[in-house]
């Protein structure tokens, strides 16, 4: 009597291919996310900040200033694109010549000079400025260039990072995981502070080690925990809430010593949408 076998109830089911989206949506999207908890509003191309926190004036989506450098050079490009709709942005009191001689030039202190001035001087005249530079379309499509192009850089390097710690767990992208890496590198920089070099990033690869997270989704909160964990007190758990919650898809409460933080975003129903599609290109 022959014995009956079942080779395909004996055989582990192959795991489903993964569906993927395309880099560029996956870069909008992210933005769509961490503009929210930027701002307060997503996609704000019009947010400006005056000189509260010494940058002279922050601006657009993802608060490019003068002190850093960043602005500058934003504004440069959309004086390049369309110098004319540029200079009508400017009222009589914005004291646009000062302004673009220093854009022309390159002259980052005299842009934070004009921008302090105006903002003690002419501060309507300033914020109006600004305001509509904002409401124009073919600048806010150099906005959007210019954010994908300074933090998905950052972006990838973190990815190497985590892929070096879990090469076969990080071999595609969730879109969650983008978006968390993303949100983290306009925030922090990327998983290696500056001050303490790779505190972090050795506590993350310990972790790995001895916990032996089984998902890429387990990796990414103790990334996004450890991380957070290494910044100032003040912002510690705005950090780990903000990765949390779009790891989760949902607000999520930080709790680090006396500290409580719990960022809600709306734009985090992306991630119920989109969370476990992959990334394509990276």
């Amino acid at each position: 009597m022959s014995v009956g076998f079942d080779l395909q109830a004996s055989t582990p089911a192959a795991s489903p291919a993964p569906e993927f989206i395309a880099l560029d949506d996956a870069q909008t999207m992210a933005l769509q996310i961490t503009t929210y908890f930027e701002g307060g509003k997503s996609m704000n191309y019009q947010a400006v900040a005056d000189d509260s926190d010494h940058q002279a004036t922050s601006f657009g989506l993802i608060q490019w200033n003068f002190g850093q450098d960043t602005l500058g050079p934003l504004l440069k490009q959309m004086l390049d694109k369309d110098g004319a709709v540029f200079a009508s942005c400017f009222g009589p009191d914005a004291d646009y010549d000062t302004l673009k001689k220093a854009l022309v030039a390159g002259n980052q202190a005299d842009e934070a000079k004009w921008a302090r001035d105006r903002i003690k001087n002419k501060r309507i005249a300033w914020k109006e400025a600004f305001t509509k530079l904002g409401a124009v379309d073919a600048f806010n499509k150099i906005q959007l260039k210019q954010a994908k192009q300074d933090y998905h850089p950052m972006a990838l390097a973190v990815i190497q990072d985590l892929r070096e710690i879990s090469p076969s767990l990080f071999k595609n992208i969730e879109f969650r995981s983008y978006a968390a890496i993303f949100d983290l590198c306009v925030q922090q920089g990327s998983l290696h502070e500056p001050k303490n070099g790779h505190k972090a990033f050795d506590k993350i690869k310990k972790r790995v080690k001895d916990e032996k997270p089984a998902t890429q989704l387990e990796v990414m909160k103790i990334a996004v925990t450890e991380r957070g964990r290494t910044a100032g007190a003040a912002s510690r758990t705005d950090c780990i809430s903000r990765r949390m919650g779009i790891l989760s898809g949902a607000s999520y409460k930080s709790t680090e010593g006396d500290s409580t933080s719990e960022r809600k975003n709306p734009q985090l129903s992306l991630i119920g949408q989109f969370g476990v599609k992959c990334v394509s290109g990276i």
